[in-house]
């Protein structure tokens, strides 16, 4: 408890499907580099390359994979809205989440 991670994003990635959204999170020149993925974002939210992002009590996970007889490891950090992410010194309005929707069907007996 008491964790941030504090950093400046070096890269976004982009998908036809927009949510999640995916950036690259670095500490320093020298330091790891994050992929952050934001979920339960609308799809105009994002954030710049070179913006500062502090995430506090981040959910990191270390992924390691073999393909095709190479090795990658990377951690990644699980947001799951961008209300709790402070980017440039500001917090993150409630018009960033999606909202939520549910929607059903009338079935006749």
């Amino acid at each position: 408890t008491g964790t941030v991670i504090l950093g400046k994003v070096l890269f976004s990635l982009t998908t036809e499907e927009k949510v999640p959204f995916t950036f690259g999170l670095v500490d320093s020149i020298e330091g790891p580099c994050f992929a952050v993925t934001v979920y339960n974002m609308v799809q105009s939210w994002g954030v710049l390359i070179g913006d500062s992002v502090a995430i506090p009590e981040p959910h990191l996970r270390y992924h390691h994979i073999q393909h095709q007889n190479k090795s990658f490891t990377f951690s990644s950090l699980r947001v799951d809205t961008p209300l709790l992410l402070v980017v440039n010194g500001r917090v993150q309005r409630s018009h960033n989440q999606a909202a939520a929707t549910i929607a059903y069907q009338a079935q006749s007996e």
